[in-house]
């Protein structure tokens, strides 16, 4: 069973996506299996990867996440892009930021990234979520997901 990353923070511009992308790639490199799931509405880690045109894409986390809250079968590997060397990724459209609204009045939203992450986990060694510059749904639904939280002290001391 895979483990799984969230890379967070608040703040934008402060190397979020690449992070995700270096983790992803350092791990592949060693011959680990790699999901990188891009849960942010501006697509970044989407681009980063080589998705030139992430719109017109048929299935992305928006659309299996829709599916999740529908109860709806997702065929294994559906939506996932292969870049080969162990590197895939879930990529991500503007159409994540109206996936928002719908959750915002289900039950147990929490939870609709852990459940689609609970179906591929056992696919991949590493499952690395690269998260919005904000604490929105689709941010508490990456940590949910996480095995386990941390943080990281800044420079100045202070945590």
């Amino acid at each position: 069973m895979g483990k799984i990353f969230a890379i967070s923070n608040m703040k934008g511009g402060v190397g979020k996506t690449m992070t995700a992308v270096s983790l992803g790639a350092g791990l592949a490199r060693q011959g680990k299996s790699v999901l990188c799931i891009d849960a942010d509405a501006q697509r970044s880690l989407t681009l980063s990867l080589g998705v030139t045109l992430p719109e017109k894409l048929p299935v992305t986390l928006a659309t299996l996440l829709t599916r999740v809250v529908n109860e709806q079968d997702i065929s294994p590997g559906e939506g996932i892009i292969r870049h080969g060397d162990g590197l895939d990724l879930l990529p991500a459209n503007n159409t994540l930021a109206g996936l928002e609204v719908a959750l915002a009045g289900l039950i147990g939203r929490e939870g609709v990234l852990r459940r689609y992450v609970d179906g591929v986990r056992p696919l991949y060694d590493y499952v690395v979520v690269d998260c919005a510059p904000s604490l929105n749904l689709l941010t508490i639904n990456a940590l949910a997901a996480c095995d386990g939280a941390g943080k990281r002290l800044s420079g100045h001391g202070r945590g």
